[in-house]
């Protein structure tokens, strides 16, 4: 008689084990007990009653599958990797197809104890067509939110999730707050309905993009959490340290592996083996489901737990468009672009993510002020040739329905050839020089970057200041900045940036963050210039900490040097963005003021650039996809003096090789990420800037 256990529910599909990586729903799992210790009995019962449909072995890898699930995956994100592709996802659901219908070609590696116990599970699975409102949708729903950094203790935050009758949802995310990878709560378990889902890391979703082939069947194993299975060896979440039982008939009581030693299995009742390659085991090797396993989700799929029986059901597989050809739902029109600020004459990528079902419509694109002024394609390239802010419409007409989207003032396009010239002063004693400053706030109806015309670093009497103190719009984790004008560094090296500030903070434990960043292309990247110190050690500094509203003496105002080794990025950059960020702490809605005055931006003029560079220095190939060759002609040099800077102005020696007194090597490991690198030369005691691309 096989005992009924509580499953606790977490699974790791690293190639790679640690033993901190089991227990992470555990955590979970106690945590909703213990709050809820009446419902735990509930959960048993349910585990109890899930039904055992006849079992399906017989069917092969050519039957099609008896059940279709609908599936929609929600991506959380900030803009980062997290945001996957669609690519992405379209190969995880042809990975749960395979595995699902036991058309994995590794299925031949399965030793002979289990070959002939290998179940084609029977289900399909399609990304709906159909939202919840009668909309159409691909089945990808993207949702910027700080959830992406998930808390797997709270159960209010599955804010995103379809109808859990209708749909399978998969939350994608970029961190757990638990040692896991992904997890899934068993059917029965009394949790709000919109947490009945999946969760898993944005790196464990298919076998491409930020997924790999090792870790491709985590949503495997976790659709069969979905779909009422327990871990091989039953409740515990550490394998290999007790033999238990998971209330399937053909899968022999295990410890549960961590490795595959397919070889060494009969450890529970010797001479029996344990099933080392099931999907629901943590080894590396899983590839199977039994037909016992198969029974247990057939039972769940056709029964009323969770609702579960109505996923597949012929109705529900029309409302959300996995059956029948002529669906009809309503289109949804939206788009998006690389960047919302980008400069004059520079080619504008806008993506349509409109979604019409089946038949796809008739776009029209309309670009004010661009050229082209209007497109059908699905990914328009555009330019604008003039300043300004513009509009951005886009119409979908289908047989039914016409839909237009219209964002106002959308696109923001600058001219950066009206550039200051370095050295560069910035101390707000003139009114006249306000205006120059783009002050770009977190609210329009919240306190914002203003000019203080009472108070000044040095004596002056004017400075900056974002008076948050008296900013009660409750926004955790607001950001306020205000961008310089565009500054011309063409022919100008060693630079260095000087401010003064002043700051206090409300209490130790206050977490805002400040930043100095600047932009090559007009606002629509943002790169940090490393070196600050942090907020912590600014406010120690300067105004220490109080709970009072926060105005410096004289004191307390402190000049903060960036120097020349940070901003090699901007060596003879010209059109550049420099910004001061203040990011309020994520977890409060109140912060104390922060103040900014005289703003240096100092450097070195190197004259003749050109004619000293051209013909002495070569550099092949540039750009490249690997190592550069830097020749030094004109003569032979006894030393050859060389900096490489990232655009975050990180030195990085160890990329450079000299190979002879004329000639050097840089990325002869082929370590440096894709992008743009300056290589300062010191030759004859006269620098020479070198822009380096790596494809």
């Amino acid at each position: 008689m096989k005992k009924c256990l509580i499953v606790l529910l977490i699974f790791t599909c690293n190639t790679i084990y640690s033993q901190s990586n089991f227990c992470g729903q555990a955590v979970v799992m106690r945590h909703f007990f213990y709050q809820h210790p009446d419902w735990k009995p509930i959960f048993e019962d349910n585990q109890k009653s899930i039904p055992t449909k006849k079992s399906i072995n017989g069917r092969n890898k050519s039957s099609a599958p008896a059940f279709m699930v609908p599936v929609v995956f929600h991506i959380l994100h900030q803009n980062g990797p997290e945001n996957i592709s669609d690519e992405q996802v379209f190969d995880q659901i042809r990975i749960l197809n395979r595995d699902y219908q036991r058309k994995n070609a590794d299925t031949s590696l399965i030793v002979s104890s289990f070959d002939t116990n290998i179940a084609n599970v029977g289900f399909g699975f399609q990304l709906a067509k159909i939202d919840p409102e009668g909309n159409c949708t691909n089945g990808i729903i993207r949702h910027v939110s700080p959830k992406t950094n998930w808390d797997a203790n709270n159960l209010t935050d599955f804010t995103f999730s379809w109808p859990r009758n209708k749909y399978l949802n998969i939350y994608v995310v970029k961190t757990l707050n638990i040692t896991a990878t992904a997890y899934a709560f068993l059917p029965g378990t009394p949790i709000p309905i919109g947490a009945d889902v999946i969760v898993t890391l944005h790196n464990m979703v298919g076998s491409i993009g930020t997924g790999t082939v090792a870790n491709s069947r985590v949503l495997t194993h976790e659709v069969g959490h979905w779909f009422g299975l327990q871990h091989i060896w039953g409740t515990s979440n550490q394998p290999g340290v007790t033999c238990g039982d998971d209330l399937v008939d053909d899968t022999p009581i295990t410890k549960g592996f961590v490795s595959c030693d397919i070889n060494n299995t009969g450890i529970c009742s010797p001479g029996i083996p344990e099933n080392v390659q099931n999907y629901m085991d943590y080894s590396p090797c899983k590839i199977m489901f039994t037909n016992g396993q198969a029974a247990r989700m057939l039972g769940v799929m056709t029964g009323s737990l969770n609702n579960r029986n109505n996923v597949s059901s012929q109705s529900n597989l029309t409302s959300t468009g996995i059956a029948g050809p002529n669906y009809v739902c309503t289109p949804k029109v939206d788009f998006k672009v690389s960047s919302l600020k980008h400069c004059i004459n520079s080619g504008i990528t806008f993506t349509s993510l409109t979604q019409a079902g089946k038949n796809p419509g008739l776009r029209l694109w309309t670009f004010e002020g661009g050229s082209p002024a209007t497109s059908s394609d699905s990914i328009p390239v555009v330019m604008y040739s003039s300043p300004g802010t513009y509009r951005v419409s886009l119409q979908l007409t289908t047989a039914n329905d016409t839909v237009v989207e219209i964002k106002e003032n959308y696109i923001s396009i600058s001219n950066p050839a009206s550039s200051e010239t370095i050295p560069y002063s910035f101390d707000f004693e003139v009114d006249s020089l306000i205006p120059k400053l783009s002050v770009v706030a977190g609210d329009i109806n919240s306190a914002s970057w203003e000019h203080l015309t009472s108070l000044g670093a040095n004596g002056s009497s004017k400075c900056f200041i974002l008076n948050s103190f008296n900013d009660f719009s409750e926004l955790k984790g607001k950001k306020d900045a205000f961008e310089l004008p565009f500054l011309n560094f063409t022919g100008i090296d060693n630079i260095d940036l000087r401010f003064h500030y002043s700051y206090a903070r409300l209490s130790s434990a206050q977490r805002d963050s400040f930043k100095v960043q600047y932009s090559l292309d007009c606002g629509g990247n943002w790169i940090n210039i490393n070196g600050l110190p942090t907020m912590a050690q600014l406010g120690a500094a300067s105004g220490g900490t109080t709970s009072e509203q926060f105005f410096p003496t004289a004191a307390q105002w402190k000049q903060q040097i960036i120097p020349a080794n940070r901003l090699a990025g901007l060596v003879n950059q010209s059109g550049v963005k420099i910004r001061f960020l203040f990011v309020r702490d994520i977890n409060r809605t109140t912060t104390n003021n922060f103040f900014i005055d005289q703003i240096q931006l100092n450097g070195t003029v190197f004259t003749e650039v050109v004619p000293q560079t051209k013909g002495r220095i070569s550099i092949f190939p540039n750009p490249s996809n690997g190592s550069f060759v830097v020749k030094i002609n004109g003569g032979k040099k006894d030393k050859i003096e060389a900096l490489l800077f990232d655009l975050q102005g990180r030195n990085l020696p160890g990329q450079i090789l000299k190979s002879n007194t004329n000639e050097i090597v840089i990325n002869s490991g082929n370590t440096l990420r894709k992008g743009v690198y300056t290589l300062m030369l010191n030759l004859d005691g006269q620098m020479f800037p070198q822009k380096l691309m790596v494809n």
